[in-house]
């Protein structure tokens, strides 16, 4: 069934709610951990777990929801559809109350301080943590009252659907239970933070604080105002509306989409509401405390948490190849030649099916390493880019929201590779993972070319380049990068449509951007080549003058470290590497179909390669940028040392140092 652009919206939101969030609040949620074990639990700690638990929650059940939108149908087992909704919408309307709690209790701080300080106890809020969660659980356990044995799960148009067609007798319940919770769990939680925020406002203004802690009160105000309005008014509203006309309102779906989106954005509210205006955003939230001003050579210590999951690989297309088999041995009683031809198209098949199954496991493999990788590197370069932003820091930033965008849609390849190359997926899909995966591979050609022409401008011209050397610089490049590959590959995204609506057929093609009419390779063949000269070409063409001039200006400086000239030298022959195997054998492929006028069959192996590239990516983070080094340093000594704790029963000794002998000796 194909998807609307309604429902394409929904997956789009439903999609970047679960990549976004997830991250987001995981960090979030063992920062407070951490903060809690190291300064003791506050109340504003309890609200921020608490929320990030139902954020959590909310996030867990986002891909069944992702799956309901594309399937459009309810194919899971039907007891599964209450639990589903319970936990759905418990977590939306259990954030309204925390952010409410949390809104009380700076207000309470800033109106009432010492009065407040008496009763400011992470006991008592933990005891007002559990009457929201019971308050929230009692409200949503009464609809299970109107469930009546069907489970929710109502059918129309012989398409089944969980939590969206009710009959008289549910919707006798459902509609004053929704209404008492628009009123309860929303109207007057808003009431209360628009009071509590509007008199904070109040208050803080008529103080003696500075400018900028003025405005940093008013924009955490408007911002848990714009929460609460945009993310739960429409859903709510639908609940009045439904009542008012004696039925469950069919855009109640449609208003979810902003209820979804609180996931993402109570984190922001959380950073938001960090007492400390001098550390950067993410530094707030990861709870860095240093005093030593931020360089190359100094350390921050933190606490990196890793983790990785042992992942099975089913096999694969062994029923088809017993087929083939059986195919083999009926074809022996033919003739020579009709043998002969027979069997060699069973080689052909099978040899397809050996490229599908190894371009499936190179899928597989970038993912699972991709996307720790670039998690790690994503949040290690935030920090830096909010404490101190540097041009090579705003490109690395976009190279790794690239590949983590690219990993993203991955797994549609992945389930093309596994049916055989055919489009098994809703067809609407189609131009829009093509789309992005080509984008964004040829996005890191141009972001790995800004960064080798960063670092040679750094080395050739450094008086000239510090005074361009702004960080704005670099996001507009980044942005008109994006802009470039957009506009160039929009073929990818306008070619699936136009052969399936020029094809004449109801039904769309059973495979994506593969086969091509000779009217499409017209067009299609002179793109590749202009994408083979711009993209791929002039880049690596400047890529390697950068890096050819960066090593020889280092190799004469007498002043620079072997150490360091030996890491410049990995850095630039990395990032040569990563342009010649990873983007040259895909490029290659158009100069070739260019000159045969045709579409290389063996452009799917020559992009396993290209895959590759969001693997490979954090190593070039890891030569270019100290903080990516140091995150992943510490990461490592962290592993390490539990590692010996394990196996040896206590930590590591440390080495003893030239002043570890005076210190001994100083007084007390």
């Amino acid at each position: 069934m194909d998807l609307t652009v309604l429902d394409c919206v929904a997956l789009s939101v439903y999609s970047f709610t679960f990549l976004l969030g997830l991250p987001a609040n995981l960090l979030v949620f063992f920062v407070y951990i951490r903060k809690a074990r190291k300064h003791g639990a506050t109340p504003n700690v309890v609200y921020a777990l608490n929320l990030c638990l139902a954020n959590l929650a909310l996030v867990a059940w986002m891909p069944v929801k992702v799956l309901e939108t594309v399937l459009k149908d309810w194919m899971l087992p039907p007891p599964l559809c209450p639990v589903y909704s319970f936990f759905l919408y418990s977590s939306l309307y259990v954030s309204c109350l925390f952010i409410t709690a949390v809104t009380i209790g700076r207000y309470l701080s800033i109106a009432f301080p010492i009065i407040y300080k008496r009763y400011r106890r992470a006991r008592l809020s933990c005891y007002i943590c559990v009457a929201l969660w019971a308050l929230v659980m009692v409200h949503l356990g009464l609809s299970l009252m109107a469930e009546g044995g069907a489970y929710f799960i109502g059918v129309q148009d012989e398409v089944s659907a969980c939590y969206e067609h009710f009959n008289a007798t549910q919707l006798k319940i459902l509609l004053p239970l929704r209404l008492e919770m628009a009123i309860v769990l929303f109207i007057l939680p808003l009431i209360v933070t628009s009071f509590c925020t509007l008199r904070c406002v109040t208050l803080v203004w008529r103080s003696n604080l500075p400018p900028l802690g003025k405005r940093r009160v008013l924009a955490v105000a408007l911002s848990t105002l714009a929460v609460f309005v945009i993310c739960y008014a429409p859903y709510n509203s639908s609940h009045i509306v439904g009542f008012v006309q004696q039925e469950s309102v069919k855009w109640r779906t449609t208003a979810m989409l902003t209820s979804s989106c609180n996931v993402f954005l109570e984190p922001v509210v959380m950073l938001m509401l960090s007492p400390v205006v001098s550390r950067g955003i993410l530094g707030r939230i990861c709870g860095q405390q240093s005093h030593i001003r931020w360089s190359d050579g100094s350390r921050h210590r933190a606490k990196p948490t890793s983790g990785f999951a042992n992942t099975k690989v089913p096999p694969i297309t062994s029923a088809r190849m017993r087929a083939e088999a059986k195919v083999t041995r009926e074809s022996q009683g033919c003739d020579g030649e009709q043998n002969k031809s027979t069997i060699f198209h069973i080689h052909i098949r099978s040899a397809a099916m050996l490229c599908n199954q190894l371009l499936l496991s190179v899928y597989i493999l970038t993912f699972l390493m991709g996307v720790p990788a670039n998690i790690l590197s994503f949040i290690t370069l935030c920090r830096k880019v909010c404490r101190k932003a540097a041009p090579i820091d705003v490109l690395l930033l976009n190279l790794t929201i690239s590949d983590l965008i690219f990993l993203a849609f991955l797994p549609f390849k992945m389930k093309e590779a596994y049916d055989g190359l055919k489009w098994l997926l809703p067809y609407s899909l189609c131009p829009l993972t093509g789309f992005i995966f080509y984008v964004t591979i040829y996005n890191s050609t141009l972001l790995l070319t800004a960064v080798s022409v960063e670092r040679y401008l750094g080395v050739a011209f450094p008086l000239r380049y510090a005074v361009c050397r702004r960080p704005r610089y670099a996001a507009w490049a980044c942005f008109t990068f994006w802009l470039v590959t957009s506009c160039n590959l929009s073929i990818v995204y306008v070619m699936p449509y136009s052969q399936w609506s020029y094809g004449g057929n109801a039904s769309p093609p059973t495979t994506c951007y593969l086969d091509f009419s000779e009217a499409d390779l017209s067009i299609l063949l002179r793109v590749r080549l202009e994408l083979f000269l711009v993209l791929f070409c002039v880049p690596f063409i400047i890529s390697c003058f950068c890096y050819v001039n960066f090593i020889l200006i280092l190799s004469r400086l007498p002043n620079i470290s072997r150490r360091r000239r030996l890491r410049c030298i990995g850095l630039a022959f990395g990032t040569l590497v990563v342009f010649t195997i990873c983007f040259g054998p895909y490029n290659a492929s158009h100069v070739v179909g260019f000159v045969h006028g045709d579409s290389q069959e063996w452009r799917n192996l020559a992009l396993m390669s290209s895959t590759l590239n969001a693997c490979l990516d954090p190593f070039i983070f890891y030569l270019s940028s100290t903080a990516v080094r140091g995150a992943i340093n510490r990461c490592f000594r962290r592993v390490t040392a539990k590692m010996h704790i394990l196996g040896c029963g206590g930590p590591p000794q440390r080495k003893p140092q030239s002043g570890d002998r005076f210190r001994a000796e100083a007084p007390p």
